[in-house]
């Protein structure tokens, strides 16, 4: 994502969140639609945790933070291709373990 990899977080998250919305109906979704959705859940969570590094108080980096493992448990349960949800589990401990720092 341009966003992501220019620093400008709160854009890249804002452009994964579209992409959650537009997937939203998990129920008419194939394999292929549904992984999108939960990678579109992990950048969410990478970007909201960058948010959450740069945040002012820590109340504010509480809830970036928290926000992040809300989304990646999201990524964590649609996953479906093999080593998806290993990779997504990764992701939740960094974001868990940063959380509990706080």
């Amino acid at each position: 994502n341009y966003f992501y990899s220019n620093g400008k977080y709160e854009n890249a998250a804002s452009e994964f969140k579209k992409i959650t919305f537009e997937y939203s109906d998990i129920g008419s979704l194939n394999n292929s639609e549904i992984e999108i959705l939960a990678h579109a859940y992990q950048q969410l969570a990478l970007s909201q945790a960058k948010l959450a590094n740069q945040a002012n108080t820590e109340r504010e980096k509480i809830i970036d933070y928290q926000y992040a493992l809300d989304n990646i448990k999201k990524a964590e349960s649609l996953a479906i291709k093999e080593g998806k949800r290993a990779e997504y589990r990764k992701t939740r401990l960094g974001i868990e373990k940063n959380l509990n720092q706080k």
